[in-house]
């Protein structure tokens, strides 16, 4: 075969090999196209919603977020913020709290510290013993002339402005009074991008622990635009815009989180009449609590085989102790004391109850629904939020023993009373509790 002709065969040949290469190519730069197409697509989506390709790529750099609160000792503001937290850092933000109580040392046991991620890093305002010579030689003017402001929170203020100025977060996030007043003012002076300080209950000129100049602290951090004022019920924040005498809706509502678990009850297990009927109460045992009315509710019921078990710790434990001793016969009341298994115990009673004087959104609360408990509670704060009162709940008043037994009376002597409640109906209900819907909530506050 002459040359000339094998060369234009392997030139057919090639040529048949190459086309397909070629159209391989070809589709190759169209689906490229296409996918310049989406991205362009999604630009201009996100540009309508106030965003450019800048912010897009910033959404994979990590926002650093602060939170600060006075312990992580067991109570329901804690509680949120570990719970808050761990949500935060699985949704790739830099969490780091600051505790700022200096005064008590830390017992884990009586702690959420262990429910932490531990990749959160955890860091502490220890109280130096020189505090006074360390506030006349500091140059810090600004805090020197807060004349109002004692020197322990002086002293506080000017250790977290140190410590924000170093770590320089995004957001600054607070819990209760006495925290928020230290983030508050050390932020402003650091120049915090996002400051959220978070209200857990009512006004606080109710307690004794309330300071005077509170109160104008938060009347100017409501003027500010970067600080957001939040309260995890509406009644509690109208309670607190009434005291400060600021517009409605300064303060915005976020929600406790609590995702409702699928609990197997022992359906076996049924109700007689000869069985004892064990009320259920978890609270801490101070004044808000109102546990002297608890029991004095509970003298009154006048049902046989009835017990009370409170899960809780507080100042006012001996007292408490002795008060159900000198006016109910018999071991009656229990007080368990601290349990890190709260799911235990709302298993082995048949209700719960709660007289708090004050309330944001109790978490044990929206626990005892998880197990489909029949609840018996003052209407106090956020309460009527988190109950679906007249189906698992009902309200008693907070200040009539006589009228509280009898409702529970009447509502007892029902045979169908002591069923558990329908969970599904509970979780459709209360859906807005769930880690979803708070933390949409939550990242619409943090960018505001």
């Amino acid at each position: 075969m002459k040359l000339h002709v094998l060369i234009n065969l392997l030139r057919n040949f090639l040529s048949q090999l190459v086309l397909p290469i070629r159209y391989f190519y070809k589709l190759r730069i169209f689906f490229s196209h296409l996918k310049n197409l989406n991205l362009f697509s999604f630009i201009v989506k996100n540009k309508l919603n106030n965003l450019d390709i800048k912010t897009i790529k910033k959404r994979k750099i990590k926002k650093n977020i602060l939170f600060i609160i006075h312990s992580l000792e067991r109570g329901g503001a804690e509680r949120q913020l570990v719970k808050l937290s761990n949500l935060l850092y699985k949704k790739n933000f830099d969490v780091k709290i600051l505790i700022t109580d200096f005064k008590s040392k830390l017992n884990i046991k009586n702690s959420y510290i262990l429910d932490l991620n531990k990749r959160i890093k955890v860091e502490y305002i220890i109280k130096s013993k020189k505090i006074n010579k360390f506030l006349k030689e500091t140059n810090f003017k600004e805090i020197n002339n807060i004349s109002f402001v004692d020197n322990d929170e002086k002293y506080k203020i000017i250790k977290t402005f140190k410590f924000i100025k170093k770590h320089k977060p995004d957001i600054v996030h607070s819990f209760l009074d006495d925290s928020n007043i230290v983030a508050g003012i050390s932020c402003i002076l650091a120049g915090t991008p996002k400051i959220v300080l978070s209200l857990r209950s009512v006004a606080p000129y109710r307690f004794t622990f309330y300071k005077s100049y509170w109160k104008e602290c938060y009347r100017f951090f409501s003027k500010i635009k970067n600080i957001s004022i939040v309260c995890n019920s509406s009644n509690n924040a109208k309670d607190y815009e009434i005291w400060l005498k600021i517009k409605k809706g300064i303060i915005q509502t976020t929600d406790n989180i609590y995702d409702f678990k699928k609990i197997r009850l022992d359906k076996k297990k049924k109700f007689k009449k000869n069985n004892k009927i064990i009320f259920g109460c978890v609270a801490r045992l101070n004044p808000e609590k109102n546990l002297f009315y608890l029991i004095k509710i509970f003298k009154k019921i006048n049902i046989k085989n009835i017990r009370l078990k409170i899960v809780g710790d507080g100042y006012l434990k001996q007292r408490l102790i002795n008060f159900s001793k000198k006016n109910i016969h018999g071991n009656k009341i229990k007080f368990v004391g601290i349990k890190t298994n709260i799911d235990e115990f709302l298993k082995s009673i048949n209700l719960f109850i709660l007289t708090s004087k004050h309330e944001g959104t109790p978490n044990v609360l929206l626990e005892a629904q998880n197990y489909c408990l029949p609840i018996f509670t003052t209407n106090v704060g956020g309460i009527n939020e988190t109950v679906i009162n007249g189906y698992n709940s009902y309200f008693i008043p907070k200040n009539n023993s006589s009228l509280a037994a009898k409702i529970i009376e009447n509502k007892i002597k029902n045979k169908n009373f002591l069923k558990r409640r329908n969970l599904f109906f509970i979780k459709k209900k209360l859906s807005k509790f769930s880690s979803k819907e708070v933390y949409k909530n939550i990242y619409k506050i943090y960018n505001s």
